[in-house]
């Protein structure tokens, strides 16, 4: 099926819940639609006994659209394999048990809409089960628009997997936000480049989310920006470069230096570092110890004593 409005004032495809009147199991495939004020449109009713359920949109091209996909209220969707591109919105979603899947995704020039937005609109309904696996997600505004926003600035999100998506081109790649509470995000070995910000953001409602195996390109300002709530787990991050480093540092005191740098060789200032002093020279005093994109800086309250080799720093050190 193909669909082309050219004025942009209209609803490609259109499926609609009320009381007692629902959409389910439902397949579309291999649609065209262009110039569209919204390509494809769910609108289900929260806490509603019978809605959108269990819908599958494979192999479908969306261009040129004000909005790519639109789905709200219900559960078991899947989008796959389709092209959603040049959509000042490509895809907001907010549903239960969702899949997106080995779409291309992109945005156009103009404007600072996200590419793909996860959301709760309604205190009705909380959403949970999503997965964003395996997308090209490319975007046009580096200074304003995010690759994946997981917005929980009404309701909770919970139970997410965004892994192994191609993310180019945005301020943030990932950003997990809203004070709903964003719970137990899992993202994994996806790959970040061209952007401006982060890579990887959370904000304060974010708890309990995982961070493994992630590939950040040289051209990726900062890899994590966090606000600082406990309960994250950030590691394994591959830069090219390893995100953990360590070893044994010998140099020489004269009795008067007091402060001994390392290069510690990661790819960012450390999360943490932590030194063992060794040997005659540098274990009566007490240190200690501060690090920045380069160096850990180890400074006793004493000098060691003058003497050659008898400063020896054991290090470790591991970075986002």
């Amino acid at each position: 099926n193909s669909v082309d409005a050219s004025a942009g004032s209209t609803v490609g495809v259109r499926m609609l819940a009320s009381a007692t009147t629902g959409t389910q199991a439902v397949t579309l495939s291999q649609c065209e639609l262009w110039n569209l004020d919204v390509g494809i449109q769910g609108i289900g009713l929260p806490s509603a006994t019978v809605y959108l359920a269990g819908v599958s949109i494979h192999g479908c091209n969306i261009l040129s659209c004000n909005t790519g996909v639109a789905w709200r209220h219900g559960d078991h969707f899947i989008l796959e394999g389709g092209v959603i591109d040049q959509c000042f919105s490509p895809v907001v979603i907010d549903a239960d048990k969702i899949w997106v899947t080995n779409n291309y995704i992109g945005g156009r020039t103009a404007g600072n809409n996200n590419a793909v937005v996860i959301q709760a609109t309604s205190t009705e309904n909380f959403v949970q089960d999503y997965n964003i696996l395996h997308n090209m997600i490319v975007g046009t505004n580096p200074t304003g628009q995010d690759g994946i926003s997981v917005n929980a600035s009404v309701y909770l999100l919970q139970f997410g997997q965004i892994r192994n998506n191609n993310i180019s081109n945005f301020k943030r790649g990932i950003n997990i936000t809203g004070t709903g509470g964003n719970n137990h995000v899992f993202i994994s070995h996806n790959i970040f480049t061209l952007c401006t910000a982060a890579a990887i953001n959370f904000d304060t409602g974010a708890t309990f989310c995982h961070v493994d195996g992630d590939f950040f390109d040289a051209s990726v300002v900062s890899h994590i920006t966090d606000a600082g709530v406990s309960n994250r787990t950030l590691r394994y991050i591959d830069t090219g470069v390893p995100n953990q480093n360590g070893g044994v540092s010998t140099q020489n005191g004269d009795g008067v230096v007091v402060a001994f740098t390392v290069a510690h060789g990661l790819p960012a200032a450390p999360r943490f570092a932590v030194v063992t002093p060794g040997a005659s020279g540098s274990t009566n005093s007490a240190f200690f110890t501060s690090y920045d994109g380069t160096n850990i800086t180890v400074t006793f309250g004493v000098a060691p004593t003058a003497g050659t080799g008898n400063v020896v720093l054991r290090w470790y050190a591991e970075c986002n």
